[in-house]
């Protein structure tokens, strides 16, 4: 489930989520690795209150302990 991640072979230098999410559970940013990218596509909601909208192409990368979001 993308809401639980795989943390069996955790940590991973990559990660890729298919198809889009709402937000991208903090329990998969825990199983990046250091200088590890993940990519996914987060919805952005067209007006407030909308459950689909447009989709944002969103890459981070962990550098130094920190999430950096692209």
């Amino acid at each position: 489930s993308v809401q639980q991640g795989y943390g069996v072979g955790a940590p991973y230098q990559l990660i890729v989520i298919e198809g889009a999410v709402q937000q991208i559970p903090p329990i998969i940013l825990d199983q990046l690795a250091e200088g590890g990218r993940l990519l996914a596509v987060e919805n952005v909601a067209v007006r407030p209150g909308a459950r689909a909208g447009l989709g944002k192409a969103l890459l981070v990368a962990k550098k130094g302990g920190k999430l950096f979001r692209r």
